[in-house]
């Protein structure tokens, strides 16, 4: 790692932002902050991210591109190892969820605010897909498979189940035209 990031990470963004076209959507799959911090320095872990949003949306105006912000996903702090968990005994790998939905909340603001200065960005939001706001626990699987690899990274199975909201939310902000 050097002083400004994860250098293959870097190299990927400047080969793919040379080769952006108006009308193409770039995407920022996660928000890099680290989630096993005190709710009270999450703001100081996300802030440095945040503060580079603006800049970004600004030149990526310019190219007539759509910047497309993910945001964070239920992560299941407790959970070392998803081989722990059983689809037979749920509720040993699952987390109240007011408790996972406390950090998302506090970074929601600042994403919402940013799609309101800028009109290049949007923010889709996977969390109330992977634990709807009418269950007091989340869980790493949907009762039938897992949607996890591990503690915060969705498998193919997780992604599959966010491939409809996640088509809906673009078409609804006019982002898929066909």
């Amino acid at each position: 790692m050097n002083k400004t990031g994860f250098k293959p990470r870097e190299i990927i963004f400047k080969n793919a932002y040379r080769e952006l076209k108006p009308g193409d959507l770039f995407i920022i799959p996660r928000i890099y902050f680290k989630r096993d911090i005190e709710e009270s320095t999450l703001m100081e872990d996300v802030s440095p991210w945040l503060n580079k949003i603006p800049a970004l949306a600004k030149s990526l105006t310019h190219k007539g591109v759509k910047l497309i912000l993910i945001g964070p996903t239920p992560f299941f702090w407790e959970m070392t190892d998803i081989r722990e968990c059983s689809l037979e005994d749920r509720e040993r790998c699952s987390v109240d969820r007011n408790s996972l939905f406390k950090g998302n909340a506090l970074i929601a603001p600042q994403l919402h605010e940013l799609t309101e200065k800028h009109d290049n960005i949007f923010l889709f939001e996977p969390f109330p897909t992977l634990c709807q706001a009418n269950q007091d626990r989340c869980y790493p699987d949907d009762g039938q498979v897992f949607l996890y690899r591990d503690r915060e990274h969705l498998n193919t199975a997780g992604a599959k189940k966010l491939t409809r909201p996640f088509v809906q939310f673009l078409r609804k902000k006019s982002l898929l035209t066909k």
